[in-house]
């Protein structure tokens, strides 16, 4: 799955969990080659999205890719 895809899926996972990410504020999700990160920002007016590479099962932290932010408006 590319990075584009994700970024989609990311969304979706989203709306799935909205209750969840929201409560939780650090919440994770597990792709079989992407580890998912959900932020809810100190100011609790965006969420952000972060994704970080899997390999062998293995999430690689260093290999972080910021998939922008979702405004708690349009939550």
């Amino acid at each position: 799955m590319n990075l584009d895809q994700v970024k989609e899926i990311s969304l979706k996972i989203f709306k799935s969990y909205k209750d969840e990410i929201l409560e939780e504020y650090d919440w994770f999700f597990n792709l079989d080659d992407w580890t998912l990160n959900y932020v809810v920002d100190e100011s609790e007016t965006r969420v952000d999205i972060h994704a970080y590479e899997v390999i062998d099962n293995e999430t690689l932290w260093e290999k972080h890719h910021w998939l922008g932010n979702i405004e708690r408006v349009q939550v």
